[in-house]
């Protein structure tokens, strides 16, 4: 019963998250939808052998987050969510892909 309520209060407080007046409160919604389609295209089109590339994506969503008020605990706890679903997927990956990266030495 008490996952229940604390998942009831996260949900009060993305609403008052969402209640928000910042500036990235104040873009339209269609432009943020658009704009985070366009995100996930270019993010997807990389390579998945360069993730130094892919870095700058990084700071993106952070600096949204930062101007739109959300509390970094608030984000990290959410992400901690979701983060051993992502690892379960990509620490078997180079297992499955058998392609050379690069090489250090004889190995």
């Amino acid at each position: 019963m008490a996952d229940l309520q604390r998942a009831l209060l996260g949900l009060g407080r993305l609403d008052e998250l969402a209640r928000g007046e910042s500036p990235v409160h104040r873009i339209d919604p269609r432009a943020k939808v658009a704009t985070g389609l366009f995100f996930a295209a270019a993010v997807v089109s990389f390579d998945r052998t360069t993730v130094a590339a892919l870095m700058p994506y990084a700071f993106f969503p952070v600096y949204l987050a930062r101007r739109g008020g959300v509390p970094i605990g608030f984000l990290a706890r959410r992400l901690a969510v979701a983060m051993p679903f992502a690892l379960a997927v990509a620490l078997p990956n180079p297992f499955f892909d058998r392609a050379e990266v690069f090489r250090v030495g004889p190995v």
